[in-house]
């Protein structure tokens, strides 16, 4: 986007840079002339402020970020309310890359993999200690900063464990009236069920083991690339994510039955904490049981 396109400012806040644009609006890089410091603003436009749904899901990130506090989740400074109706949320600014675009470089190495796989496990631990659900852990939503330290993005399809099971937020339809939450190709089987009551802290085991496995790999547990979304959501349920050593023989032995375990089918057969999980990933590079 070019910068002449830019908004000159939201609110009081100046804006110098466009960061990245998706289905809950745009994000801006912005300067908080209070306490000048650099801020990264989410907009839910006008008329997504007239989508109760959206505005619903846009005001409970912000609930939940408020929520939280851990180095390795970005957090909020403000929820704002511009003067033409649309609404902002005030961030963090992580200088830096998306994991996602760090891995178009190639693989991470093995110990820094696994080290990014603790670390995010434990933040999410604490967000499942506060009672909140991610449901949406992928390489997009993890940024690196200029350390290399993980920062969780993105609470914007999280729910309250527990939560209503009416609480169904559209993100990708499904023909027998059910919605999914989340994206296919990071997801759980029981989300890919599209029945968010059956959802858990599990299913944050599961998006943060495929994740895992990208990031080792380069590759996705399950190959969904390229196949129609029915054929993708049966690959899924059934149960058609491969190996860790079939993909990368030399990872063969306890950490591809760490990985296994993660991206089990049933939820029941996962770790039953992603506090587990993160605490095997650990054992492993200090080369204990």
């Amino acid at each position: 986007m070019s910068n002449d396109s830019l908004p000159a400012r939201l609110g009081r806040f100046p804006i110098s840079g466009e960061l990245g644009r998706g289905g809950m609006g745009v994000v801006y890089r912005a300067t908080d002339p209070s306490l000048k410091r650099s801020v990264a603003i989410k907009v839910l436009p006008k008329d997504g402020v007239q989508d109760r749904e959206r505005l619903a899901r846009f005001e409970r990130e912000a609930r939940i970020l408020a929520a939280l506090s851990h180095p390795n989740i970005a957090a909020i400074h403000s929820l704002e309310q511009h003067d033409d109706g649309a609404h902002l949320l005030v961030l963090e600014l992580v200088e830096g890359e998306s994991l996602a675009d760090r891995l178009r470089r190639g693989a991470l190495p093995l110990a820094e993999a696994l080290r990014f796989g603790g670390e995010v496990a434990r933040a999410i631990e604490t967000a499942h200690g506060r009672g909140i659900i991610h449901r949406d852990l992928k390489p997009d939503n993890i940024l690196l900063d200029d350390s290399g330290q993980p920062k969780i993005l993105d609470f914007g399809v999280a729910r309250t464990i527990g939560g209503s099971a009416g609480e169904h937020r559209l993100t990708m339809p499904m023909t027998n009236g059910s919605q999914l939450i989340g994206t296919l190709a990071y997801m759980s089987p029981e989300q890919t069920a599209g029945d968010s009551s059956k959802v858990d802290a599990r299913a944050d085991v599961y998006g943060l083991g495929a994740t895992l496995f990208e990031v080792l790999t380069g590759e996705l547990p399950v190959m969904i690339d390229g196949k129609p979304l029915g054929e993708a959501i049966r690959a899924i349920l059934e149960g058609h994510q491969r190996r860790l050593a079939v993909v990368a023989p030399a990872l063969r032995g306890d950490l591809e039955t760490i990985l296994t375990k993660a991206l089990a089918v049933e939820p029941e057969r996962r770790y039953a904490t992603v506090a587990d999980f993160g605490a095997d990933l650990r054992r492993w590079l200090a080369d204990e049981p």
